[in-house]
């Protein structure tokens, strides 16, 4: 994968996981704290975003869910993967090419989800 990979997480330290664990696995990396800012971003750089990692609750007007609608709907060929603590089971609003996984999540997991969306595309 030679394309970025948008980190969104309103909670400074695990934002900061995020972005090191995929850094260390040589990936490239944007990360917001602000759904609005980080769904704008996308938009502009769709041809160079692979993956969006998303929290749920966000600052700015735009969560995690409306993000995931958002890119799915307008960028199919981007993988969403949608995290949370405030739901013990998948969200049903989120669409079936959304992968959801809950807090407090492992760094494999959230890349063993992005390996397998792209390889489900393929």
């Amino acid at each position: 994968m030679d394309q970025t990979i948008v980190v969104i997480e309103d909670e400074p330290l695990l934002r900061q996981y995020a972005v090191e664990t995929f850094t260390a696995a040589g990936l490239a990396v944007a990360d917001f704290d602000d759904g609005d800012l980080a769904l704008a971003y996308v938009r502009a750089h769709a041809e160079a975003v692979a993956a969006v990692f998303t929290d749920v609750r966000l600052m700015g007007a735009t969560d995690g869910l409306r993000i995931a609608r958002a890119i799915t709907e307008a960028h199919p060929t981007i993988t969403v993967v949608v995290t949370s603590g405030q739901f013990v089971d998948r969200p049903v609003d989120l669409g079936a090419r959304v992968a959801y996984i809950g807090k407090p999540w492992m760094a494999i997991d959230v890349l063993n989800a992005i390996i397998d969306a792209k390889q489900d595309d393929e």
